[in-house]
């Protein structure tokens, strides 16, 4: 099953989901296209360590290990991205994201003082838009693309499914690309904390009606 998108239909543009998806797009095609020397000196200058907090988030929750963990982070901000967007409008999902980067990252560093891994990936600043978008949409639906013999099929599961195959899939990206249990660990710190973020933004939001009965065109 492939997730498509929810079914909420949006009323505005998700210019700040689109962008951020944009420069994670650009920031992996140039980490192909580059020596691994070159990625890794661009990694470990700008990447949270114990040692340093980088705020930067735009350069260190861009960066990822590999396609799955790249991926799987872009689709899950793009399915719940564009709604929660369209409800807390461009500037509070922007600081959303903002603070689910920082905060999550924080969590690593305290869980792990002391290590020497560098620490990138928007996992955590994703987790904290699941978060608020699951607070705010507790009964929302995703459309997942079924593939059966010879065709394809739409089907809609609750949302609330989605995000526990995004987080085994995050830790299979990263440790399929040689980040090994420590970097598993550290993302399972980063959606925590990021999770925990984005429940309490989407709680204090407060919550609107839905119309479920009004499907995408």
């Amino acid at each position: 099953m492939i997730p498509i998108q929810d079914v909420i239909r949006s009323r505005r543009r998700p210019w700040i989901t689109l962008s951020i998806i944009g420069i994670m797009a650009a920031v992996c095609v140039y980490a192909w296209t580059r020596p691994p020397e070159d990625v890794r000196s661009v990694v470990y200058a700008h990447g949270w360590t114990g040692a340093r907090l980088w705020l930067l988030f735009p350069v260190t929750a861009v960066w990822h290990l590999g396609v799955v963990h790249a991926g799987t982070n872009m689709l899950a901000l793009w399915i719940f991205g564009e709604t929660l967007e369209d409800r807390l409008g461009h500037a509070r999902f922007a600081a959303l994201y903002l603070l689910g980067a920082i905060v999550s990252w924080t969590t690593v560093i305290a869980t792990h003082p002391v290590t020497a891994m560098v620490g990138i990936g928007g996992g955590g600043a994703v987790a904290a838009v699941i978060a608020a978008y699951l607070v705010q949409l507790p009964r929302s639906r995703v459309l997942v693309l079924v593939p059966l013999p010879f065709i394809f099929d739409l089907v809609e599961i609750p949302a609330a499914i989605v995000p526990a195959f995004w987080c085994l899939l995050q830790i299979i990206g990263v440790t399929s690309a040689g980040g090994g249990v420590a970097a598993a660990a550290q993302v399972l710190w980063a959606i925590s904390g990021g999770a925990v973020v984005g429940a309490a933004v989407g709680a204090a939001a407060g919550r609107r009606a839905v119309e479920w009965e009004t499907p995408r065109t």
